[in-house]
């Protein structure tokens, strides 16, 4: 078995302030968020590790159609209503997806030189919105 990586890029505008920041960012802003979902894993005998069609259909159904054209500090997740942080947004999207994929890597881009990556396996959390993804065998 080959083991590789597969990433799938998408476009996430959102709003945010950042409370109790220091500059300009404790305001009302937005962002032009580019995600990058990467998951690593064996290549199956049908030559993929997942289909990208299937992936695609998880991250838009589990995070896009939550993230997109909202203000984050008001969706009710936990972690974002005192700060949504890159880092944190970049945490929420891999507990999320990491609930059922392995070896995720999520990587948020709010400007073309700064981004917040968080990698790792599956994770085992339970709380913050958590939607059901389906089976992709």
């Amino acid at each position: 078995m080959v083991r590789m990586e597969i990433s799938k890029e998408f476009r996430i505008e959102y709003a945010h302030k950042l409370e109790n920041h220091s500059d300009e960012c404790a305001n009302l802003h937005g962002h032009s968020g580019r995600l990058i979902v990467t998951l690593s894993g064996e290549v199956k005998e049908d030559g993929m590790i997942v289909d990208f069609n299937w992936l695609k259909k998880v991250v838009e159904d589990s995070i896009v159609k939550r993230l997109d054209h909202q203000y984050l500090n008001d969706i009710g997740v936990v972690d974002f209503k005192l700060s949504p942080t890159a880092e944190r947004i970049a945490i929420f999207i891999w507990r999320t997806l990491s609930r059922h994929l392995d070896s995720i890597e999520t990587y948020i881009s709010q400007y073309i030189k700064t981004y917040a990556l968080k990698r790792g396996e599956r994770a085992t959390f339970t709380g913050t919105f958590l939607p059901t993804i389906p089976d992709h065998d």
